[in-house]
């Protein structure tokens, strides 16, 4: 069996071997606002133009109230040093994130898979992918951020906490964990069994990252019955 000690491989070939082999991996497709400054604001008016989505694969459930996604920094910054709420240094979904305190969540369904997919284009900060993808927003119940009307389900979330994850030698941040709070979820009645108060998963048909460009679905679920 081939062996790697990764302190021996490039940036490149360790992301290849687990983003090839941690599959498949939910996807987070995330709406912020933009806001006109970078300091901790108040959101005050809301329009599509404002309105910032893009898909994240490092992303999970920590808890069943508790999701987290793993955002890189545009630039590493040293360990003890403060990188400004810039756009030079977040990405524009961790920077809103930042400085709204607050985001909505979508699980993407197959059928939106071209549009997600093409959301990951980088755009100016001023730019919205909102509107030049041609989507709707709706509003959401708790939070201030608007959420994707077409999506099957929608988490409002608030920052709970930012986490820096550092390289290897401990003295530079590359990226952030963000880990965000549920403060509410919106489930299409088409993917929810009211009576057992299940989410139909072959009806989500959700979405799902693997190695390089490529994308996963649910095929088949399989009914597993313990006998313990």
């Amino acid at each position: 069996m081939p062996f790697f000690r990764f302190e021996s491989l490039t940036e490149k070939e360790k992301s290849k071997l687990v983003k090839g082999t941690v599959i498949p991996r939910p996807i987070a497709w995330i709406t912020t606002i933009t806001t006109e400054t970078t300091e901790t604001t108040e959101i005050t008016e809301v329009t599509d133009g404002t309105i910032n989505l893009a898909p994240f694969s490092f992303f999970n459930a920590v808890t069943s109230t508790v999701l987290s996604v793993s955002i890189q920094r545009r630039q590493k910054v040293p360990v003890g040093e403060v990188a400004p709420l810039t756009s030079d240094y977040y990405k524009d979904t961790a920077l809103n994130l930042l400085t709204t305190g607050e985001g909505v969540v979508h699980i993407p369904s197959q059928r939106q898979l071209e549009v997600m997919d093409q959301s990951s284009e980088v755009l100016g900060r001023d730019a919205s992918e909102v509107r030049q993808l041609g989507l709707e927003l709706e509003k959401s119940n708790v939070i201030k951020t608007p959420g994707l009307k077409d999506s099957l389900v929608r988490f409002e979330t608030t920052l709970m906490n930012q986490i820096p994850i550092t390289d290897p030698t401990g003295d530079f941040i590359l990226s952030d964990l963000f880990l965000l709070r549920i403060q509410a979820v919106s489930i299409d009645p088409s993917i929810y069994d009211e009576k057992k108060g299940y989410v139909i998963a072959e009806a989500l048909d959700p979405v799902a990252r693997l190695g390089g460009p490529n994308y996963a679905t649910i095929t088949e679920v399989k009914d597993y019955k313990r006998e313990f």
